[in-house]
């Protein structure tokens, strides 16, 4: 893969890494980790998915490109919140609507 998707990384690194580029919205590099083989489920230090990640911070064609690549919305982060818990309490209401529809 040449866009970066390294998995010789720890459970916790990759899920750090996956959760920062869902907050900044990068469809495209989580794409590339997601056809080398990293979960959409991998969990960062804080136990937050890539999916948590991105409905904190509002970016919902990320939620919607996570669903689709088969993100469990169900999971909880050690707080007890689901990723559409996040989206309520952050009032992202694009993001509430793609777990509706997706």
């Amino acid at each position: 893969m040449n866009r970066g998707a390294h998995l010789q990384k720890s459970n916790q690194e990759l899920g750090e890494l996956l959760t920062h580029l869902a907050r900044r919205g990068d469809t495209e590099k989580l794409g590339c980790y997601q056809l080398a083989g990293a979960g959409m489920a991998t969990r960062n230090l804080s136990g937050s998915t890539p999916l948590h990640a991105a409905a904190e911070t509002g970016q919902a064609k990320t939620v919607e490109f996570l669903l689709e690549a088969g993100a469990k919305a169900h999971l909880y982060n050690a707080q007890g919140q689901t990723a559409e818990d996040l989206a309520r309490a952050y009032k992202r209401k694009r993001c509430l609507y793609r777990f509706r529809i997706v």
